[in-house]
């Protein structure tokens, strides 16, 4: 079943407290249950500012120092994954068995569903980008390798995402409202171009030719005729070869572009911009021309008719102002 908190929109809002017991309760309502100790100052002081939309949580904290812990939760199942960029300040991030010490303008990644460690020793300005499970086009397979790994740099995706990570505190109420489920989109697939890149210096050649092979199928999800012999052909190989490739990543080429297309109608069907049109305009969009076929493939990978999904996201009026807390188990 998908999750029904991709679909919600909550209004921003800010938090201001001096006491860590307030602010792990906080902390936790926001993410996912946290634990709080202060460093050995008499005095703390946290701010937490939050908006959500798409599932995705988008947060501003400001804090004196503390050390943050995630514990392990035996009731927890996969998690969604946090990205933080720290504006100001010093952070040690650890989880799985990794390390990494942030400086301003440095980002990085961890798993919310496992245990991991923020070790922040003075005062400290950050921005928190959530991004629930399931969460259509981000890579969690890749994302796994990449936590506790300082993400910095001046070149690349990461050289866009900064800037853009960085103004999202000024811009939270943005997020409210109708405009907000597709900024939540556009953000996560930020997010995913970052992973893609940090991830992508693989130096097998095969697994690059797969990976060009998906963007291929990405940017042409729309047209009907896209499958395998016009991939292939596109990058010059059998279709043999073409399978081969997926198979070592243990795909096959034609359920990967259904996947892809189901995920892009989900998210259209979930989009109050995209009220005006029907489910078979969604569908016929992204490459079905047969709006049963659409239809079934549809229930077979979420477990819900795409018009029922449609329906518990958008609400009579179009917008669902209704807020569930994400399930973090």
């Amino acid at each position: 079943m998908p999750n029904r908190t991709t679909f919600s929109v909550e209004s921003a809002r800010a938090t201001v407290t001096r006491d860590p017991e307030v602010f792990a309760q906080q902390a936790s309502s926001a993410f996912v249950p946290l634990h709080i100790e202060r460093s050995g100052r008499s005095s703390f002081w946290a701010q937490l500012r939050s908006a959500r939309a798409g599932g995705v949580t988008i947060s501003e904290v400001r804090a004196e120092p503390h050390r943050v812990v995630r514990r392990a939760d035996a009731r927890a199942k996969s998690g969604g994954y946090k990205l933080s960029l720290l504006v100001s300040g010093r952070c040690l991030l650890a989880q799985d068995g990794r390390e990494a010490v942030l400086g301003p303008g440095d980002l990085a990644l961890y798993e919310t569903s496992r245990p991991y460690v923020l070790e922040l020793d003075r005062a400290f300005s950050m921005v928190v980008l959530m991004i629930p499970p399931g969460s259509a086009g981000f890579p969690a397979e890749r994302a796994d390798g990449l936590t506790a790994v300082s993400l910095g740099g001046e070149r690349g995706v990461v050289d866009l995402a900064r800037p853009f990570l960085t103004s999202l505190p000024e811009h939270l109420e943005e997020f409210c409202g109708a405009p907000g489920h597709r900024l939540a989109c556009s953000t996560v697939e930020l997010v995913a171009a970052l992973i893609d890149e940090r991830a992508g210096c693989d130096p097998d050649p095969r697994a690059r030719l797969a990976e060009r092979c998906k963007a291929y199928i990405e940017e042409n999800l729309p047209c009907r005729d896209l499958g395998p012999a016009t991939v292939a052909a596109a990058h010059h190989v059998s279709t043999r070869h073409l399978h081969a490739l997926f198979h070592a990543q243990g795909l096959s080429v034609a359920s990967w572009i259904r996947k892809r297309r189901l995920e892009r109608c989900r998210r259209d069907l979930t989009d109050p911009m995209q009220i005006g049109s029907t489910v078979s305009a969604v569908a016929a969009r992204w490459g079905f021309a047969d709006i049963a076929h659409f239809s079934r493939a549809f229930r077979a990978e979420y477990g819900i008719a795409p018009s029922t999904l449609r329906a518990q996201a958008l609400g009579p009026r179009g917008t669902r102002q209704s807020w569930q807390q994400p399930d973090s188990r």
